[in-house]
């Protein structure tokens, strides 16, 4: 049984330049509830341009916290933590 859809990511933007080079000049991962509350998203929209990492940060829950721009594998590791929190993952034992 796959769980609500809205609860996995909603938005993935990355734009591929040169020949095996990913370049993100936009991102938006996020992850939200099925009722809406958001978990998490991690962006580069210039709108906290104090914080140092300005623009890469993460929105965790009301908090608005510098972050390096995460590839697709450690948002899926992440979104994992909250879908089966009770599971122990390879890469944690």
């Amino acid at each position: 049984m796959i769980p609500n859809l809205s609860r996995y990511l909603d938005r993935l933007y990355a734009t591929i330049y040169s020949r095996h080079e990913i370049v993100k000049t936009r991102y938006n991962y996020h992850y939200q509830r099925a009722d809406g509350t958001l978990v998490f998203r991690y962006d580069n929209a210039t709108h906290y341009p104090d914080l140092p990492g300005f623009p890469e940060h993460k929105h965790s829950g009301a908090q608005v916290l510098p972050a390096p721009a995460p590839d697709l594998s450690q948002v899926l590791v992440e979104t994992d933590k909250y879908l089966y929190p009770d599971t122990v993952t390879d890469q944690e034992e």
